[in-house]
């Protein structure tokens, strides 16, 4: 039984055990919805008081009858706006509520290198430890000194200042800004957020938008990568980041600079599912993240990706991994174009048919035409579902799917070919396809996209 709720205030409400209330309750959980305010709009449950035969008697009840089991926590009927009952379907909302909630695993990549100044990404030498100007004038005067040079090359070694500037970059980030994104930003609640691990809890609506959102605030970047105009300033709630900094309420903050990552784990399940086997789904998911192998300029990289997992309620699971950036983007714009009414319910079924019989890269056929083939297909198929503005969107969207499919899917390194993998028969262990890639990316905007339309606003 829930004992204890913690609010946005970070406050506890302390709440009536279930068994003070009957031996036997189900309680089916609902997501509260809450305006841009932060204000309580409202709150669904359904009790089945079984031994007392009570139940649906709350759905007879009137509003003035219904009193909270404790005033401890200080929320009063006069306090909400308005007050609801739920029992399925979830028809009595205009906007309904959710049956699934999505949790979010984050973590630092290469921790232990970058305390120890050993990481690739991170370490610099002393000439880049320099003042520009300073090194300007070394670079002038000491050129030709090829030990002199060798010297300014080297990696600095790593000093007490460089650990206090890690620490407080990374308590800045746990403490000040984690929490502004997942509870002010976005309608989410935050479990735990310590360093450079984060667990929160969200809004199926809400987890791609703060999975980004995390991920460019740790490196201190923002999306568009613009310059901070001087009178953003002035808005001292509002989050800026840029140049490896953040800057909230006033305060600015070191974070950890663009040449550090982090990597995702994402878990949607039904909330009735459970608790213990969606958590080592999240923990599996972290990990697949981190283990994401794919060529980057000719080089095998791993991390600094996130990882999607789906359970179904009926059985099964989806599951996607990429990189950040263009992909993560891609895969919000398309279940923002799936989710519009005026799309058809059955696009990616019948784009997934018509994928069945398009060649291969590897067919004969030039990566240019093939690319263009596959651009075709996609854009035609999902304007083929749609009606109204949204079809003059899906020729944008096909382009960037098979840009990814280019980009992401080919590089993708087959598991037989992996550093220190063992080879199964197991499909699921193997990496996929650019078929199997494209179609999961697909399904998993799909699924997001349904539960967009039944709770919540895309973000």
């Amino acid at each position: 039984a829930l004992e204890q709720l913690r609010d946005a205030a970070g406050e506890f409400d302390v709440l009536d055990a279930a068994g003070e209330l009957a031996q036997r309750i189900v309680v089916h959980l609902a997501m509260l919805a809450r305006d841009g305010l932060g204000q309580l709009l409202g709150m669904g449950i359904e009790q089945r008081l079984q031994p007392l035969g009570m139940a649906n008697e709350l759905h007879r009840a009137d509003v003035g009858d219904i009193h909270p089991p404790r005033q401890q926590g200080g929320v009063h009927l006069t306090d909400l706006a308005a007050v609801a009952f739920y029992d399925k379907p979830f028809l009595k909302f205009e906007r309904l509520l959710e049956t699934y909630y999505a949790l979010l695993l984050m973590d630092g990549d290469r921790m232990g290198a970058i305390l120890s100044g050993t990481d690739e990404h991170t370490a610099i030498s002393f000439l880049e430890s320099f003042h520009p100007w300073v090194c300007e004038g070394f670079l002038e005067r000491f050129r030709d000194q090829a030990d002199l040079m060798r010297y300014a090359k080297e990696k600095r070694p790593v000093s007490p200042g460089r650990h206090v500037a890690i620490s407080d970059a990374l308590n800045d980030f746990s403490q000040v800004i984690v929490p502004h994104i997942i509870e002010i930003e976005f309608a989410g609640h935050l479990i735990y957020s310590g360093g450079d691990d984060v667990l929160a809890m969200l809004p199926v609506a809400d987890v791609l938008g703060a999975a980004r959102r995390l991920r460019l605030a740790y490196s201190g970047l923002d999306e568009t990568e613009a310059e901070i105009k001087l009178a953003e300033f002035r808005h001292r709630d509002r989050l800026m980041c840029g140049r490896g900094f953040a800057y909230l309420n006033g305060w600015l903050m070191r974070m950890m600079g663009s040449g550090a990552s982090a990597s995702c784990g994402i878990v949607v399940a039904h909330h009735q599912a459970p608790l213990g086997m969606v958590l080592r789904e999240l923990r599996r998911a972290e990990q697949q993240a981190k283990d994401y192998q794919r060529l980057k300029d000719g080089k095998r990289v791993t991390r600094d990706a996130f990882h999607i997992t789906v359970i179904k309620r009926s059985g099964g699971a989806l599951r996607l991994s990429a990189e950040w950036g263009e992909p993560l983007k891609t895969l919000i714009r398309l279940r923002d174009f799936l989710a519009d009414p005026n799309v058809s319910r059955r696009a990616v079924f019948h784009t997934l048919e018509r994928l069945e019989d398009l060649p291969g890269p590897d067919s004969g056929l030039s990566r240019e035409g093939w690319r263009r083939m596959l651009d075709s297909l996609l854009a035609y198929q999902l304007a083929r579902q749609a009606d109204g503005p949204a079809k003059a969107r899906a020729p944008e969207l096909g382009a960037l799917l098979a840009e990814l499919v280019d980009e992401q899917a080919l590089r993708l390194v087959p598991a037989e070919a992996r550093q220190g993998a063992q080879v199964s028969s197991n499909k699921a262990s193997r990496a996929p396809t650019w078929r199997q890639w494209l179609a999961d990316f697909l399904r998993v905007a799909e699924f997001l996209a349904r539960e967009t339309r039944l709770g919540g606003h895309a973000s």
